[in-house]
């Protein structure tokens, strides 16, 4: 699941806290993307759970490769082929 930052604090953190806490969803991706992303915002969105944070302004290649190496460590690889 990716997650602008343009949601406010409280409905992202909220989102993120509701999944991990979830049996169903709790192993799913959750990327925090934004454009003006500050250090705190980091801080507080890998504390309650996303994955990884991602500035707007970011290499695709990288963020795919983050993408598929955070998709083989949950496990959902497998889910996904089949």
């Amino acid at each position: 699941m990716i997650l602008d930052k343009e949601l406010t604090d409280f409905s992202r953190m909220a989102i993120i806290r509701f999944l991990r806490a979830d049996g169903d969803t709790d192993k799913l991706p959750i990327v925090l993307v934004g454009s003006t992303l500050k250090e705190e915002d980091t801080l507080l969105g890998l504390e309650v759970g996303a994955d990884f944070c991602l500035d707007k302004t970011f290499y695709h290649q990288v963020f795919i490769a983050r993408l598929r190496s955070v998709i083989r460590r949950t496990g959902m690889m497998k889910n996904l082929i089949n």
